[in-house]
């Protein structure tokens, strides 16, 4: 193995480490007992140096598994240590120690940072702690550490033989019992603790209560700055735990709490002791001493941000998103594609958060929900990580099938415990991921499901909230048609958005960002990769990027050398894997957008499927201006209608032999004209009628909220049929599709277009004024249309160059009544004659011999029967034709 390839790997150890230690600092928990074992130590006068060190490692052995034994150890070793000094010294320690470590069973951090701050009172650095904890743990925790060690330091510079201590400053005063400065014994054994913890039962309690008497009561002046150092270590939590320190007055908020320290010290100090330079130069260094304590507790609470979030959260069920596994620190710059769903996401819940003071100008408050859905591997869960590192707000992520419990009342009380968290730690968002787990359709549940109980329970809360109560429900789901409605409705989750699958720019920029940090081919091209990833999902992309990496790396072991990750390593895993999302999915998907998205930026995905335009329509010229015009007329402009008081259908019909392109021409228009078109199948229709009835009135639901849109009715004539509508049971599905129609109304930008290849079988009632009253004629394609759809069904083949006008030509006056479907056909087996027949496999070229071969093989598929009764039908309805 390569010496580049054994540093790679133990750079990827080392980073794996830190992330690791980030998250559970097992290595910083032992360190910092080790130093508080030294502070410890070494605060009283007793241990020589050996001992100090030893103390300190055996505590920090200890924490490892249990810091509170811990602390309970160190309290040991500076009870000795006092005892040694005075017994009274050694009886009052006793007493604290025993009280500081009953208040630490609720908090260990307590007791370790009220030790520390002790510790560090006669190097004049006790306020630090409190300021440095208020950056990172909550306000009671920090406040109590003040508390806890300012009472201390309060006996400390009251009944002590010390005025000053941690610059806290006391009354002048004689009378002590706790020492500081008696020097350390040289002839130190171990059997000298014992000694020291025994004598302690000496101590003469007179002694303590009388200089306590004395001296305590003197002044009142510890007590007021510790009230004033409580107040900047308030501000210091206010402006290190809100969207405040972010803003442009961090710098100036930052300053205050060190000069109310730097201030308190200074006023106290002249007032109590002797006034002069050396209160000023003292108070100048604690001033920047609490500076940096500020921006070192600031630093340390970014660097440890999964850890300090993960503890925050104190509900039973529940993650904080910055605390799960395998997703890293992640950003919107970091998620390839999708930025429209992006920008929804930013405007709905990143501005009214971090900018509320111009959200609220406008009014503009966040949504109280959020519903993300699409296929699975797409990128949803990955959204909300970026959003929670972009917004630094709380954020817990909520496995819905986790909260289910069999036992009885016992799910309800997980999702009032979350809300009652959230409440508690707002702003907050609340991440459900897999929602219809816990929120699905009323007509769904079983007997005894508990999901009834769960989703009243989540409507109250939502209900319950305004949008100022700084909550946002962000849902998840692959199966938004299961969630029950109620959830759903604008005011509880307000926002709807698709996350669609990547398409061609968005996979090769999600396929960049894997790639990052890996060992790449210089100037890489990545398009033919691009291309044979349709239907991959976000997961399938990185998937694509892991295993490129794993064929470059076994060519590196193979070899001994460095190697890097190819085009062709990645052009050969894309056409080895199989895509996640299905055409079944993408099509559901596509429905289900229609049905449920709620959303203000849109954008059109380019797929690599070439849409269908009038440039892929071989001839027809005056069938495409006349349904351009008509179509235009109906869907775009039904205002100039209205005017002349125009009574129009809302229904087309294209009627001819079949393979003539009547579907073909109708989806080039709806693509000229930027319309979504909703199919109807006849022959599925008339496999079930009455079962399919409903989904009738579902798809011009969704025609209507997807308008401008065209819903297209293929092959009308196997259920409109004189013989089909007189059967019972087959005509409810055409008096469902004709009552739909007939409720159509011209605002509503829809237009229905049906087609047919046997018109004369039509019943009469489809084709009265009002219904399908416009009927366009597609005839086999004239001799010059033939030519132009032989050159549309070449274009981008590899051809001979014998195949010019001249043979295009030729084979248009042999193709005569030939359908579009026919000449398709002739192509195909012309390309497939190359394909087989090419001696040079790298020159298959399509010749004139090939084509001319290929129109003697394939004949015309229209019979004079199916021209014979499109010609009476339009003598009778008087059709328009090209």
């Amino acid at each position: 193995m390569s010496n580049t390839m054994m540093a790679h790997r133990a750079k990827s150890m080392f980073g794996n480490m830190v992330e690791d230690e980030r998250r559970h600092p097992w290595f910083l928990t032992p360190i910092l007992f080790f130093i508080l074992g030294i502070f410890g130590a070494t605060w009283i006068p007793f241990y020589p140096a050996w001992m100090v060190f030893l103390a300190s490692v055996i505590i920090a052995v200890v924490s490892i598994r249990f810091p509170y034994l811990a602390l309970i150890t160190l309290s040991i070793f500076v009870c000795a240590a006092a005892g040694y000094q005075l017994p009274e010294f050694g009886l009052f320690m006793v007493l604290f120690m025993l009280t500081a470590l009953v208040v630490s069973l609720f908090e260990w951090k307590l007791g370790y940072l009220a030790f520390l701050m002790i510790f560090l009172s006669r190097f004049g650095l006790s306020m630090i702690v409190p300021v440095v904890a208020a950056t990172m743990l909550p306000l009671l925790l920090s406040v109590g550490v003040l508390v806890l060690g300012g009472v201390f330091l309060t006996f400390m510079v009251t009944c002590g033989n010390l005025t000053v201590a941690g610059m806290l400053v006391g009354p002048q005063h004689q009378s002590s019992f706790m020492v500081f400065f008696e020097p350390a014994t040289s002839n130190f054994t171990m059997a000298d603790i014992g000694t020291s913890l025994l004598g302690i039962q000496n101590a003469n309690l007179d002694i303590i209560t009388s200089v306590i008497g004395d001296n305590l009561g003197l002044s009142v002046a510890p007590i007021v700055q510790i009230f004033l150092i409580g107040v900047a270590v308030f501000l210091v939590h206010r402006f290190f735990h809100r969207d405040v320190s972010d803003s442009k007055y961090t710098m100036p908020l930052t300053l205050i709490p060190p000069a109310i320290i730097t201030g308190t010290f200074i006023g106290f100090y002249s007032y109590l002791l002797v006034p002069g330079t050396a209160g000023y130069v003292a108070g100048g260094l604690l001033f920047g001493a609490v500076l940096a304590s500020i921006l070192l507790g600031r630093a340390g609470k970014e660097f440890f941000q999964p850890y300090f979030t993960s503890i925050e959260l104190d509900a039973s069920v529940g993650t904080r998103i910055s605390d799960m596994e395998n997703l890293g620190k992640s950003s919107f710059e970091l998620v390839g594609g999708l930025e429209d769903v992006k920008e929804d996401l930013k405007e709905s819940i990143m501005v009214p958060l971090l900018m509320s003071d111009i959200a609220q100008k406008y009014g503009i408050d966040p949504p109280k929900g959020v519903l993300l859905f699409g296929p699975p591997g797409c990128g949803k869960t990955l959204l909300m990580k970026a959003l929670a590192n972009e917004l630094s707000v709380e954020m817990v992520t909520v496995k819905c099938s986790d909260i289910m419990s069999k036992w009885y009342g016992e799910s309800e009380t997980k999702v009032a415990e979350l809300f009652r968290m959230a409440k508690e730690r707002r702003p907050c968002i609340i991440f459900f991921d897999d929602l219809e787990a816990m929120a699905k359709h009323r007509d769904l549940y079983a007997g005894d499901d508990v999901t009834p109980r769960l989703l009243s329970i989540m409507l109250a809360e939502l209900d319950g909230m305004d949008h100022s109560a700084g909550i946002i429900l962000v849902g998840t789901t692959n199966k938004p048609e299961m969630i029950d409605p109620a959830l759903l409705r604008p005011g509880r989750f307000d926002k709807i958005i698709y996350v669609p699958p990547p398409d061609i720019e968005e996979r090769k920029a999600v396929l960049k960002v894997h790639l990052m940090g890996r060992p790449l081919e210089p100037d890489i091209d990545l398009t033919d990769v691009i291309m044979k990833c349709e239907r991959f999902s976000g997961a399938d992309m990185a998937n694509l990027a892991r295993e490129g990496a794993t064929r470059a790396m076994k060519r590196a072991i193979d070899t001994g050398e460095d190697a890097v990750i190819t085009a062709d390593d990645l052009n050969y895993v894309a056409s080895v894997i199989k895509p996640s999302i299905s055409l079944a999915m993408l099509e559901t998907y596509e429905l289900l957008k229609l049905d449920f998205e709620r959303k203000m930026h849109k954008v059109k995905r380019d797929t690599g499927r070439r849409g269908v335009g009038w440039d892929d329509v071989g001839g027809a010229d005056r069938l495409k201006k006349d349904l351009h015009d008509y179509m235009q007329l109906l869907i775009k402009e039904p205002k100039v209608l209205e005017d002349f008081r125009l009574k129009t259908g809302r229904g087309m019909m294209l009627f001819g032999p079949p393979g003539c392109g009547k579907k073909h021409i109708m989806r080039a228009a709806a693509n000229d004209l930027d319309l979504t078109i909703q199919n109807i199948s006849a022959t599925e229709l008339i496999g079930g009628h009455t079962q399919f009835t409903p989904s009738i009135k579902e798809i011009f639901y969704r025609a209507r909220e997807a308008a401008p849109s065209v819903v297209l009715i293929e092959h009308i004539d196997v259920i409109g049929s004189k013989e089909v509508i007189e059967d019972p049971e087959a005509g409810k599905v055409m008096g469902q599709i004709l009552a739909e129609i007939d409720d159509v109304d011209a605002r509503e930008h829809i237009l229905v277009i049906a087609t047919t290849n046997r018109p004369h079988l039509l019943h009469s009632s489809l084709l009265r004024p009002g219904r399908f009253d416009k009927l366009f004629y597609v005839p086999p394609p004239g001799m010059e249309a033939r030519e132009k759809i032989f050159r549309i069904y070449l274009r981008g083949i590899p051809l001979a160059p014998d195949v010019d006008d001249k043979t295009l030509k030729e084979l248009a006056e042999k193709s005569d009544n030939y359908s579009s479907a026919d000449i398709t056909a002739v192509v195909d087996e012309a390309k497939l004659m190359a394909v087989i027949n090419a001696t040079d496999t790298t020159k298959r070229v399509v010749t004139r011999e090939h084509l001319i071969n290929a129109l003697e093989r394939v004949e015309s598929s229209i019979t004079p029967d199916d021209i014979e009764s499109s010609t009476n039908f339009m003598k009778v309805y008087k059709a328009r034709k090209t």
